[in-house]
């Protein structure tokens, strides 16, 4: 079971693509939510018969509230001493100092992710400071101590129309820093998509092959498409809950903070409602179908993405559309070399 416990809304940066919106207003969690999180926690675990149970701490800039990730983070390793806990965390990079990063290192084994984008002139593009400055050699500073003691530190790159054509130079600039494991998304809500962005993703994504295919001490998330086995049932809600700084349950991270979609809270839970959400979600019908990768498609599983960024169920956004269609002529080049 997969807990996102967002910790804060908070943001030290002002990132011009931010999906949570650059003006949200900044909550922390609270020692009080914290401990009625950290009992909620316990009590599905215990409940659970999974060999173990994930919590990923989630923002905002998860570590402007680090205090309550210490906080729980202790609290679940002392009260569950007989379960496995695996936790995970994303930040910027931005707050990292010796501390925090050994201290990261030593318990986050589930995810250890930095936001980094490519080069310093691509990521500075869009990850800035609220006065407009770009972030790239702070955080480059910052990591170093990591980079060297954990190999499977996460690089989580953001990309859009703009930046698309630079990801090849960009993640061969992350390789060269030190990452092992690449993890580019795109940024699906950007409204300056085109069809001709799928030419290009693919474009990259051979040139990334060509390159690291070879390599497996290397892992490049476009590099390993998955087109084996359809994609199952949406599990938000079941194996994935969300608890946001006032300890309300969501089913997923694209549902947080709306109040239709909450499901109680950790001290009244509603967890029966997932049913229903998932109910009305699998019943909209979407584009994808007919088109012969709608097994694969996010779009035709994962609904509540659709509704988060377009407004309708049925209706997935149009670059999530063209990445997979990329993503399969390229499977259909390499997948099986």
């Amino acid at each position: 079971m997969l807990f996102n416990v967002w910790v804060t809304t908070a943001c030290n940066l002002c990132c011009d693509y931010c999906y949570e919106g650059i003006h949200m207003q900044g909550v922390n969690m609270d020692i009080h939510t914290a401990e009625q999180t950290l009992d909620y926690i316990c009590s599905k675990i215990n409940e659970s018969k999974e060999e173990y149970s994930v919590v990923n701490y989630h923002g905002g800039e998860p570590l402007l509230n680090y205090k309550v990730i210490f906080y729980m983070t202790e609290q679940l390793k002392e009260r569950l001493p007989n379960r496995k806990i695996l936790f995970g965390l994303t930040t910027n990079g931005f707050l990292l100092d010796q501390e925090k990063s050994e201290y990261l290192i030593n318990n986050f084994q589930y995810n250890l992710s930095i936001s980094i984008d490519g080069t310093k002139e691509i990521h500075d593009m869009n990850r800035k400071t609220v006065q407009g400055k770009g972030t790239y050699e702070k955080v480059i500073e910052n990591i170093q101590t990591i980079l060297k003691k954990r190999k499977d530190t996460r690089a989580r790159v953001t990309y859009t129309p703009e930046t698309l054509g630079y990801l090849f130079k960009s993640i061969v600039n992350l390789v060269n820093l030190g990452f092992h494991n690449i993890v580019p998304v795109p940024n699906y809500s950007d409204m300056n998509w085109t069809d001709n962005h799928g030419k290009i993703l693919e474009e990259e994504i051979l040139k990334l092959y060509y390159r690291y295919g070879k390599q497996t001490d290397i892992y490049i998330s476009l590099l390993t498409p998955d087109f084996h086995v359809a994609k199952g049932r949406c599990n938000a809600g079941i194996g994935e809950i969300n608890i946001d700084c006032y300890g309300r349950i969501y089913p997923c991270t694209c549902m947080v903070s709306e109040e239709k979609y909450q499901l109680g809270s950790v001290q009244k839970p509603k967890e029966q409602d997932v049913i229903e959400l998932l109910k009305e979600s699998e019943k909209s019908e979407t584009e994808c179908k007919g088109c012969g990768l709608e097994h694969w498609c996010i779009g035709a599983r994962c609904k509540l993405v659709n509704k988060m960024i377009t407004g309708d169920f049925g209706l997935a956004p149009s670059f999530l559309c063209a990445e997979t269609h990329a993503l399969y002529r390229v499977y259909s080049r390499i997948g099986g070399k």
